[in-house]
């Protein structure tokens, strides 16, 4: 169950369409793309731009970025006085659970390695997080046991960024 004052970011509205029956990539692994000849719908997001609103006018904030080190990221949040810490959250992933077989990420001992090796932070530390789309390729239990874990790092205040592709 995701925490009450995340449920809003769950949900979305407005879309317009691509062109119907045309392969378009919808979504993978970086390097991977998978097509689907279904209407894919696409929406207008200003979620990046309100987070960075969010941290510009606030002064030493701790941010947690799930993309691995980008130099973009560091210097545009570093420069304003946060704190950046970064992650790698896709490759501990792959790495974590590297046989494909589905029900590796049920596994209770394997979901504690991997959040013990991913989101290792004390309790109410960040004030923002940055996920981007690294929680499409979680299994129902994983996805659970992450979003648990990430609302235990966050402040009761912190602003969360997370992108999921509409299906």
């Amino acid at each position: 169950m995701l925490p009450e004052r995340w449920k809003d970011l769950f949900r979305g509205s407005g879309a317009s369409s691509s062109q119907p029956g045309s392969a378009v990539p919808v979504g993978g692994a970086p390097g991977v793309k998978l097509y689907s000849k279904e209407i894919v719908t696409a929406r207008q997001s200003r979620g990046l731009e309100q987070f960075f609103d969010y941290i510009q006018d606030r002064a030493g904030l701790t941010i947690l970025d799930l993309s691995g080190l980008n130099q973009a990221n560091v210097d545009f949040i570093t420069n304003q006085g946060h704190r950046l810490y970064s992650e790698d959250f896709l490759r501990i992933l792959q790495d974590t659970f590297s046989s494909g077989d589905p029900a590796e990420q049920s596994s209770a001992s394997r979901i504690e390695f991997f959040l013990s090796q991913s989101l290792d932070y004390p309790d109410n530390h960040f004030d923002g997080i940055l996920i981007w789309d690294v929680l499409e390729y979680m299994s129902p239990v994983l996805l659970t046991a992450t979003l648990e874990r990430l609302f235990r790092i966050s402040k009761p205040a912190s602003y969360l960024l997370a992108f999921f592709p509409r299906r």
